[in-house]
């Protein structure tokens, strides 16, 4: 799974990041309804593993108006981390919906209906992504995945 923002790091956040997330709960406690620094915290904490804090301040920021497909598949990832597939799956619809053709949304779409086992869903969402972004390292990825979820789907 693959989300908008920057790789993560997990295991042992070093102190820079713990120093980052303290400043951002800081900051969050002077202006309770700033959405953006809600997502800068969530990122922090995805960026760190932390999933189960993430998966709390993109909520948050939701419902404080950040609604991009960028938050809505960063929260199906996290979800998806927890292993809550059906929930990964209606936060990673919801960025399709607000943008059908987002090139990570397809791709994460795809990967999520595949551990779902829904493999002829997963075909169809990664071929739109092949279609849409033929040349995106996303797309060269999806092909094998693509043949793993026919075979897959021979087997049943």
């Amino acid at each position: 799974m693959q989300r908008q923002g920057s790789p993560m790091e997990q295991n042992h956040p070093d102190m820079e990041k713990m120093r980052q997330i303290q400043e951002l709960k800081d900051r969050l406690k002077q202006e309770p309804d700033n959405g953006q620094l809600m997502v800068h915290l969530a990122n922090s904490y995805f960026d760190i593993g932390r999933f189960d804090l993430a998966k709390i301040y993109y909520k948050k920021a939701i419902e404080h108006q950040v609604k991009t497909p960028e938050v809505f598949i960063d929260i199906g990832v996290s979800y998806f981390n927890l292993a809550k597939l059906d929930s990964a799956l209606m936060y990673v619809d919801e960025a399709l919906k607000l943008e059908p053709d987002h090139r990570l949304g397809l791709y994460n779409k795809g990967v999520i209906e595949y551990n779902l086992n829904k493999f002829q869903n997963a075909i169809i969402t990664w071929e739109k992504l092949i279609k849409v972004y033929p040349e995106s390292k996303e797309a060269t990825t999806v092909k094998q995945f693509i043949e793993e979820a026919k075979k897959r789907l021979n087997k049943s």
